[in-house]
């Protein structure tokens, strides 16, 4: 099963993308599942700081 980063549908919701948003919301996981445990920052090749990303998309998706 192929999943689709969270963030991918905040960046087109954030310029105003209303399907953006409705895709998000038919997602069966939310950027607000994350529980914030850090298992994943150590690993991501970039050093995102994928929490604080996670928190933001969670916070302007409203889950």
């Amino acid at each position: 099963m192929h999943h689709e980063p969270s963030h991918v549908y905040y960046d087109f919701a954030k310029n105003g993308d209303g399907f953006a948003r409705e895709h998000y919301a038919s997602l069966a996981r939310h950027a607000s599942d994350c529980i914030q445990c850090g298992d994943c920052e150590p690993r991501c090749p970039f050093h995102v700081k994928i929490i604080d990303g996670m928190e933001r998309v969670a916070g302007e998706m409203g889950r």
